[in-house]
């Protein structure tokens, strides 16, 4: 200040405590009347409280323009004072648009009385915690947002606004959303395979169900998952020692497991299980957890035991049924007059044989109604069965064995009738009528309408042994009308 004048100037100098202080130097500079200055004189004042709030200051501005969620202050008429980028980016209107407008201009209708709510909390001195709720944008999409509100004061600690900071959670509502679909669609998963979820802290021993767990083993979700030793004793005996150590060889191998075992419920119910897992291991290889699924397999087993039972049954009955074409075959040779009458009663029997089996698979060998038996084995005997056959009785089920002796004997009755007897012409009539009394099938055979009967056959054919040895008893009468026979079987 060569010349003279006022002066102002701000400094830094050492701190005694280390650092350093703000000083202002302020004051004049008298000159003379050549402009030489002749002496100065002011004042010094130590400004670094001052220093240090503008900094604070410049910094909180850098970081409100910087941020990524919008902030916005409002008078206490909530009119808004300013509008970052932040909020910008969020709602879509430039500061330029917002500000001096009523914030309520981003808050939907149905939430009007929320502003309200604010301003009175705010003119208390009292901040608002952060909660979520709705707001909408310049294009009137709406948002999800956290929002969190505060109180601005004045240096006399007057309430003169807010500040209200918002962040868009709606991301992060439809990750929520998508895990509790996932996690629904995971529970229906669960209780349509009959299974439940588990995961195990190795290291704690702390075990954790999913509610379809206590489902399946038949225990009170409200009781919290028993101990492991419980769950031990609840595998059937005879299967606990091998359970326990698959289950230790697979955690300590670590990887994929399954372990397969039977259980007792606590009402005495039995199934089996199916434990499938993965073992996880830490960087040293030490097995830390084990998480995985556990699945009633009590229908794939019972259905396993069926089928072994099946294939035990079938190689029975292949056996038997080989055996019986053997001897129907050495039978029927016996008494054939050439082999062409061989092959056509050969081939009648087989076709006998092979359509009450063939009812039979339709019910798994579980036995064959008595009336489809009959049909089967006389409608192709029959020009038209519906007309020339009645059939009376109650309905019946048989046994396989039983079912296979009634085909062969009602193949052998209608052939004959067939050939010789009502049924070889078309005005012909079949009655057939049975009852079962205790253990006892009793049926009969009655003929009407065919040929004159002489009487009872010359020689006793294959077809008259087959019917005597398939029934616990035969009564025939050669009528004139025609033939009776009264057929009793036990069953």
């Amino acid at each position: 200040h060569g010349a003279g004048g006022r002066m102002e100037i701000e400094f830094r100098v050492p701190a005694r405590q280390g650092g350093q202080r703000w000083l202002l130097a302020r004051g004049e500079v008298a000159a003379a009347a050549d402009g030489a200055p002749l002496e100065a004189y002011g004042v010094m004042i130590d400004i670094t409280e001052r220093k240090r709030a503008e900094e604070t200051s410049s910094r909180l501005a850098a970081i409100v323009a910087s941020s990524e969620d919008a902030i916005i202050s409002k008078s206490l008429r909530g009119i808004v004072t300013s509008w970052n980028s932040g909020a910008e980016r969020l709602f879509g209107y430039t500061a330029s648009e917002m500000i001096g407008e009523p914030v309520i201009k981003i808050i939907p209708p149905e939430n009007a009385n929320e502003e309200a709510v604010i301003l009175r909390t705010i003119r208390k001195g009292q901040s608002i915690a952060p909660y979520e709720t709705v707001r909408v944008d310049k294009h009137g999409r709406t948002i999800d947002v956290s929002v969190v509100v505060s109180p601005i004061r004045n240096a006399k600690g007057e309430v003169i606004g807010a500040s209200t900071i918002a962040r868009d959670v709606t991301e992060r509502h439809r990750h929520v959303d998508t895990l509790r679909e996932n996690e629904a669609r995971l529970r229906l998963a669960l209780r349509s395979a009959r299974a439940g979820a588990w995961d195990c802290d190795l290291q704690k021993r702390e075990l954790h169900w999913s509610p379809e767990m206590f489902a399946l083993y038949g225990l009170d979700a409200a009781a919290g998952v028993p101990p492991r030793g419980c769950l031990v004793r609840q595998i059937v005996p005879s299967h606990r020692k091998r359970a326990r150590m698959e289950f230790a060889k697979a955690i300590l191998q670590g990887g994929s497991f399954t372990l397969e075992f039977p259980i007792v419920r606590p009402d005495g119910s039995e199934i089996w299980t199916a434990l499938a897992g993965d073992v996880i291991k830490d960087q040293a290889g030490r097995p830390v957890s084990a998480r995985g699924i556990d699945q009633d397999i009590t229908e794939r087993k019972n259905w396993e035991k069926r089928q072994a039972i099946l294939l035990r049954e079938l190689s029975h009955r292949v056996k038997n049924t080989l055996a019986v074409i053997q001897s129907v075959a050495r039978q029927t040779l016996r008494t054939s007059s050439s082999p062409k009458a061989f092959v056509e009663a050969f081939e009648g029997r087989i076709s006998s044989f092979a359509a009450s089996h063939a009812i039979l698979t339709e019910t798994d060998w579980a036995g064959a109604e008595l009336r489809k038996v009959i049909r089967s084995q006389v409608a192709p005997m029959a020009e038209n069965f519906e007309a020339q056959v009645r059939m009376r009785g109650m309905p019946v089920v048989l046994a396989a064995e039983i079912a296979t002796q009634l085909g062969l004997v009602m193949h052998e009755l209608a052939t004959n009738a067939a050939k010789y007897g009502s049924l070889s012409v078309p005005h012909g009539r079949v009655d057939i009528a049975w009852r079962v009394a205790e253990d006892e099938l009793c049926l009969l055979w009655r003929e009407r309408g065919g040929p004159a009967v002489e009487g009872p056959p010359r020689a006793v054919g294959f077809g008259t042994v087959l019917i005597q040895s398939s029934t616990a008893k035969v009564t025939q009468r050669f009528g004139r009308r025609g033939l009776s026979c009264r057929l009793e079987f036990t069953l």
